[in-house]
């Protein structure tokens, strides 16, 4: 056998050894210019003007938080750390409708720090949104944790408005409600019932809402305001109604 010959065996049965061996292989993508603008005919080009995993914050305004060095308030609100800096000012969104001066909807408040976006959305509470000439004040409420948000009205124009929040506590006391309809001694002692601040409730006569019904609202407006034990401020905020009322 030639040498010629016996080296392309050997190459072969190397090349075989190498081809019978366990390999992973990743297709890196083609570097691109991130400067680029997107190719406006390629339907996988990125939005420029939606950021990917960030909700809709159209009419959302800034809030100047009164602790952006530590952000405790961030931090006790949402239960988790916040890594600091914030990337812009943290956003606070109502979608609002309005009917008779009470507002009814949904909240969203968040930010956006070194790592993760983070917000959280609630609905109002009962009749506890209320707008007048010169006032704007909402209250929003889940298990967790209720928030307020108030604000001066001059037109169109919301000013001096501050956002609060008091998270809820196994040892939070509770509002105590008496029946407060029609009552006769005869039927035994007038019912009453002691209810968590801020949480929906009704007297119910057989199977029906009674006709007659506790204040709900006042009590829940003394549970969270500034200077009420467990009321945190998070920070205040400049908008316009119409951004938030439809």
């Amino acid at each position: 056998m030639s040498l010629v010959l016996k080296k392309s065996i050997l190459v072969l049965a190397l090349l075989s050894l190498v081809g019978c061996g366990s390999s992973s292989e990743t297709k890196l993508p083609t570097p691109t210019d991130p400067n680029a603008p997107p190719t406006m005919n390629d339907p996988n080009a990125p939005n420029p003007n939606v950021k990917p995993g960030i909700p809709d914050l159209t009419g959302a305004a800034p809030v100047q938080l009164l602790d952006n060095t530590t952000y405790a308030a961030l931090e006790n609100l949402f239960g988790t750390i916040v890594y600091g800096p914030l990337v812009g000012d943290a956003k606070l969104k109502l979608t609002l409708t309005v009917a008779g001066g009470v507002l009814r909807g949904k909240m969203l408040f968040g930010f956006e720090d070194s790592k993760f976006w983070r917000d959280m959305q609630q609905n109002t509470f009962e009749n506890a949104g209320a707008i007048s000439t010169n006032a704007f004040d909402v209250i929003f409420q889940d298990d967790a944790v209720v928030t307020r948000v108030r604000a001066s009205r001059a037109g169109n124009q919301l000013t001096n408005g501050y956002f609060m929040y008091r998270a809820r506590s196994s040892s939070d006391p509770k509002v105590h409600y008496v029946y407060p309809g029609t009552w006769q001694a005869s039927w035994g002692a007038r019912p009453s019932v002691d209810v968590n601040y801020c949480a929906s409730f009704q007297w119910m006569c057989s199977g029906t809402p009674c006709p007659d019904q506790n204040d709900v609202v006042t009590p829940c407006r003394q549970y969270i305001d500034i200077g009420v034990a467990g009321t945190n401020q998070v920070g205040n905020f400049d908008a316009l109604v119409s951004d938030w009322v439809n």
